[in-house]
Parts: C-alpha cells; sequence; structure tokens
C-alpha cells in the first residue's frame, strides 16, 4: 500500500513536471504560434558547435520526426504533445522542445540550471556535465536528484541543439529504481534519430 502510494506521487510528480515543462517553452517562443511550422536555420556557432542541420524543420512543440526503438516493457505515453515518450513502471523517458535560446550547448545547460531550482525542490547536482553524441551530433548530459512529494526522484537530462530550436532528452525515475534500468536508457540513447 506504502509503495502504491509513492508510485502515484511519483507519477503525478512527473505529470506536473511535465506541464511546467510545457509551460516553459511555450514561453521560451512566444514568437511563433503553435502548430506554425517554421524552418529551423542554424547560425554558423549552433552549426559547428551541435552538428545540426539547417534544413531541419520544426515547430514550437518540436515536431520533429524521432526514431526510437525502446527495451521490453516501455509503452508509448498516449496524447503525447511530445515527438516522444514512453513509461516503464515508475521510469519516465521523454523527447521534448525545451524552448530556450541559445548559441552553443554549454549556454543552454548554463539556461537551464539557472531555472532548475524554482522548479525542482532540494536539487542535487550529480557530477559533470558529460559531452557525448546523440545520432551523431553533439549534446551534453547532467545528472540531478530532487524531491517530489513522498519520493526522490533522479533524473539524467541531455540538451542538443537542432537548428537553432534546443531539446531535452530526459530519463527520470525513483532514485532507488533509476540506476536497475541504466541498459535500457544507454540502449535508446543509441537507437534515437531525427529526422
Amino acid at each position: 500500500m506504502i509503495y502504491e502510494k509513492e508510485v502515484f506521487i511519483a507519477r503525478i510528480s512527473v505529470l506536473v513536471f511535465v506541464c511546467i515543462v510545457v509551460l516553459l517553452s511555450a514561453c521560451g517562443n512566444s514568437s511563433q504560434e503553435i502548430g506554425q511550422s517554421v524552418p529551423a536555420k542554424a547560425d554558423s556557432i549552433a552549426t559547428e558547435e551541435s552538428g545540426s542541420h539547417p534544413e531541419e524543420e520544426n515547430d514550437l512543440f518540436g515536431e520533429v520526426n524521432v526514431s526510437v526503438t525502446t527495451p521490453e516493457g516501455w509503452e508509448p505515453y498516449e496524447g503525447s504533445p511530445h515527438p516522444a515518450e514512453y513509461y516503464k513502471g515508475t521510469a519516465r523517458f521523454i523527447v521534448m522542445n525545451w524552448g530556450f535560446n541559445a548559441s552553443n550547448l554549454d549556454e543552454l545547460v548554463e539556461k537551464a540550471k539557472s531555472t532548475y531550482p524554482s522548479t525542482y525542490k532540494d536539487i542535487e547536482y550529480i557530477g559533470e556535465v558529460e559531452n557525448l553524441t546523440v545520432d551523431g551530433r553533439d549534446a551534453r548530459k547532467f545528472v540531478f536528484t530532487y524531491d517530489a512529494g513522498a519520493a526522490r526522484l533522479k533524473c539524467w537530462n541531455i540538451f542538443l541543439l537542432l537548428g537553432k530550436d534546443s531539446y531535452l532528452i530526459g530519463f527520470t525515475d525513483m532514485v532507488e529504481n533509476f540506476d536497475d534500468n541504466i541498459g535500457d536508457y544507454e540502449q535508446i540513447l543509441k537507437s534515437i534519430s531525427f529526422d
């Protein structure tokens, strides 16, 4: 009974997180209309540092085509406004348009980390920001934990730039369960491709 209550609270916390992120995304790109597709023309800095492709197109909610192969047990979240969102038990994986403007990945990470203390309770960063590659594109990953009601959650946040648009690839679960799915997270990251 206690475990079910913690799972329920963790899922509610994740849904609240999604709502906050969607609102932040909308505020970060208010010059575009929702649903309007616009070319993501990269400036030279974003193209060089992110390895992104200027011809890519997307809209406010990140309607790029995302292909991903999830390991067994991951189920898509029906009705998600994001290009990819899956659950496995209390674990969650999401790809979303972050909505922050940044000329490079380091600036993007700093902007994200500066907003997190107002979004996450008792946030604690683990380790340093890591450079990695996702679908042949430069990306940055950082890890943190935070309190979500009765549960403490752990997150991997991976940021990349597609043209001028910033994207978040996120993995979240309760701290005590997170490491059990690291193999899945790594497999998902290797399988992601953006069209």
